[in-house]
């Protein structure tokens, strides 16, 4: 019997973590890689790099819903700034990578990485970019 419970909370516990262990990997035209996780209770995290670990990182991630659209732009190898709808948090570590929410500035952000040609908002060709729907996790060029 004990042998059975063991058993029944083992796979219980992979289901779980698989269901939780939804993530892709994208990359910019610069070859810099993303790693979007959809996790339980709607959230995603996006993280710069391949993140492979188990856990959610202690820091270096923005948290966005999971039916979201998020742009993220590199403009330099240590800061990348992700637009989107709505970002619930960003937690930055002390060295690293510097992560920005752009629509904490989203005017200023605007003026030095998009235009409008036709009506139309575009970002400027000098930005290495990664455009995902998480809801759909597609990636859009």
């Amino acid at each position: 019997m004990r042998v059975l419970v063991s058993l029944v909370f083992v796979v219980i516990l992979v289901g779980v973590a698989t269901v939780d262990q939804y993530r892709h990997y994208y990359y910019s035209p610069e070859n810099r890689a993303v790693t979007i996780w959809k996790r339980l209770g709607g959230q995603a995290v996006v993280i710069p790099g391949r993140y492979k670990g188990f856990r959610k990182p202690s820091c270096g991630y923005i948290i966005v819903p999971s039916r979201e659209t998020v742009d993220i732009l590199w403009i330099t190898d240590e800061k990348l700034l992700l637009s989107s709808d709505t970002v619930t948090d960003v937690v930055n570590c002390q060295e690293g990578i510097q992560l920005i929410d752009y629509g904490k500035k989203k005017l200023f952000y605007d003026s030095l990485y998009t235009l409008t040609e036709g009506g139309y908002k575009r970002y400027r060709s000098i930005v290495d970019l990664v455009s995902v729907n998480i809801d759909e996790m597609v990636e859009y060029q």
